[in-house]
């Protein structure tokens, strides 16, 4: 008998995933790679969201959170799937993610200055988050 590794249970869910049309992974991903971010790093991730009132452009990035921030080593990044909400679009009925955040990508979104933003709306992540106002 020998023990499952994780690359069994990514290649099993890879096989289910293709039998669906609608695939919560983005075109030409897989289970592993998505998975091997979050089972072979250390660490968790921390998203950054930087939002600019005046323009009402939104950045969100991803580092590793450190509660000890001299502890700092660079290049661990995860695919992380990532919800929002608005005021002026409050749906948290979404069942997968409106995008992937990975590697250095940043997604840019805009809103109006007067709505608010709820990120990772519906804990299809499990991170921590931290927003600054620009």
């Amino acid at each position: 008998m020998s023990t499952a590794k994780p690359a069994d249970l990514f290649l099993a869910l890879d096989e289910v995933n293709s039998l669906f049309r609608d695939s919560h992974l983005p075109s030409n991903v897989t289970f592993g790679e998505v998975g091997a971010t979050w089972t072979t790093q250390a660490g968790v991730p921390l998203l950054t969201v930087k939002r600019d009132y005046a323009s009402g452009a939104i950045h969100i990035t991803q580092e590793r959170f450190y509660q000890k921030p001299d502890n700092k080593k660079q290049g661990y990044r995860w695919w992380i799937p990532l919800t929002w909400t608005t005021a002026s679009a409050p749906d948290h009925s979404l069942n997968g993610p409106q995008d992937w955040l990975y590697a250095n990508k940043t997604i840019q979104l805009n809103i109006a200055a007067g709505d608010w933003l709820l990120v990772n709306s519906n804990a299809t992540g499990k991170l921590a988050c931290i927003t600054h106002n620009i």
